[in-house]
């Protein structure tokens, strides 16, 4: 009797808690501008394909059903909003919580997974299948269905590695654990086969991701301040009020540590430890790591639970961490700190989409050195071409060269101001822009001159094109960045 009340309690919890973070995050992604980088993949929506110069297609793909289903900015944050949801709910039947009150403490203090479950970003698709690749190993290894779980298992790799390359790192440790298993091999066998078609479209054009990530985003020094970056990062990104205890409890012995709680603890500090190596090379993003949610969960909980001055910590700060949470989705919407509406990407993007159109009218717009905020004016104006002109960093528009075939007269912008240009004042700042034809926009020599480049910067002339020897392609970059260096 007590374990059925106690069994029905904890479905009660689950039930609400679910329905609330699902609720919220609707009424937030309804209300919030897009992001910058949520307006950039929602052009590649437009253009899908088995990969793009910055990350591989399941956001792509998971924004353009959205904006099938609802054809506005919740649309576009739909299935995102649902994933973190389904998140949550798989991270539960995980770890079966007795201690349901450290549990939900726990979810709630991690603030900034709540706000990237809400964004239309790579990290959604990775952290849940990040988590449902988890509970496909932990709680169904001892399946019966034996032909069926390794395609499972291998279409979730697949799905895994479409998010985020990032998740590579999971497969990894889950390879080395299941080492001996006949079945993991099957699945890791079809979960490459079904990435093939990835791989293809890399070396269709040059590995311009590889490329782009190992060489071009490199610092040719080491500097100290990347490291110490990564190392506070990933204590205020795990809370921030609590992200001190959950990386410190990974270097603090358990003997009452489960085997769960064991390989995701080793997990944790393989893939923390793999991100600490590459600061050598650059800066790393705090968010890289977020694929460990699910593990540092485990062994968070495991550890609290048999600890009750530490559990106390997180349970007496979480009103803390709530507020925080709140204030952050607060700001998210409404612009409540004085000097911030005009350089935040959340406020007042309408306003000056519309602005912005008044001068454009139907001209194609060609950007010069930035690739987000023309895909901004295209989330609210989606009928007038753009492209980019990369002057400093190639993405994606770099592939795609639309302005190739501009016939119109087109109008340049950029940032901050050129030779012989007019001026554009909206309500984030003003911008810089000029008319040009059709053969002018085509002339290296012209474009050098309008922007007046001069000798201060050199202009990015390199296009990343569909190459038809792929595989030559394979052996020219290791060849050229490895083999012979």
């Amino acid at each position: 009797m007590m374990n059925t009340q106690f069994s029905n309690r904890r479905k009660n919890y689950l039930f609400f808690f679910l329905v609330s973070i699902l609720i919220i995050n609707i009424i937030q992604a309804y209300y919030s501008n897009l992001w910058d980088d949520e307006s950039y993949y929602t052009v590649f929506s437009r253009h899908l394909d088995y990969g793009f110069f910055d990350h591989p297609p399941m956001t792509a793909l998971f924004i353009k059903i959205g904006y099938a289903i609802i054809p506005n900015a919740l649309g576009i944050r739909l299935l995102f909003i649902f994933s973190f949801t389904g998140t949550i709910y798989l991270l539960h039947e995980i770890i079966h919580p007795q201690d349901f009150v450290l549990f939900w403490a726990i979810v709630f203090s991690v603030i900034p997974m709540h706000i990237l479950g809400m964004l239309a970003i790579p990290d959604g698709p990775l952290i849940f299948f990040s988590t449902l690749y988890a509970y496909l190993a932990f709680r169904c290894p001892s399946s019966k269905h034996y032909l069926f779980y390794p395609f499972v298992i291998g279409f979730v790799e697949a799905c895994l590695l479409y998010s985020k390359y990032h998740g590579i790192l999971i497969i990894i440790c889950f390879a080395i654990y299941f080492i001996k298993e006949r079945r993991w091999w099957i699945a890791h066998s079809i979960g490459f086969l079904l990435f093939i078609p990835h791989l293809i479209w890399q070396l269709r054009y040059g590995l311009p991701t590889f490329y782009f990530q190992l060489m071009e985003r490199h610092e040719p020094y080491f500097r100290w301040a990347f490291t110490l970056d990564y190392i506070g990062g990933q204590i205020a990104f795990w809370g921030p009020i609590i992200g001190w205890l959950l990386i410190g409890v990974l270097f603090l012995k358990d003997p009452n540590r489960n085997p769960l709680a064991k390989l995701s603890r080793n997990i944790s500090l393989f893939v923390l430890g793999v991100f600490l190596i590459s600061t050598h090379k650059g800066f790393v993003e705090a968010n890289w790591t977020d694929c460990l949610y699910p593990f540092l969960i485990i062994v968070f909980y495991s550890f609290l639970k048999n600890k009750n001055g530490l559990r106390k910590i997180v349970i007496y700060s979480l009103p803390l961490s709530i507020a925080v949470l709140i204030l952050i989705r607060i700001i998210l919407v409404f612009p409540l700190i004085p000097k911030l509406d005009k350089g935040n990407e959340f406020y007042n993007r309408p306003q000056w989409a519309n602005q912005m159109k008044t001068i454009i009218k139907n001209y194609p717009l060609l950007y010069v050195n930035e690739y987000q905020t023309p895909s901004q004016f295209s989330f609210y104006y989606p009928t007038t071409p753009i492209s980019n002109y990369a002057l400093g960093r190639v993405n994606q528009f770099s592939i795609w060269n639309f302005d190739a075939t501009w016939i119109d007269s087109t109008i340049i912008i950029r940032g901050f101001s050129f030779c012989h240009c007019d001026t554009i004042h909206t309500i984030k700042g003003d911008y810089y822009f000029k008319v040009v034809s059709a053969h002018q926009l085509h002339e290296q020599t012209y474009l050098s001159d309008t922007l007046c480049l001069g000798y201060r910067q050199t202009m990015r002339t390199h296009q990343w094109t569909p190459i038809e020897h792929p595989i030559k392609s394979l052996w020219l970059f290791l060849k050229s960045h490895f083999l012979f260096s």
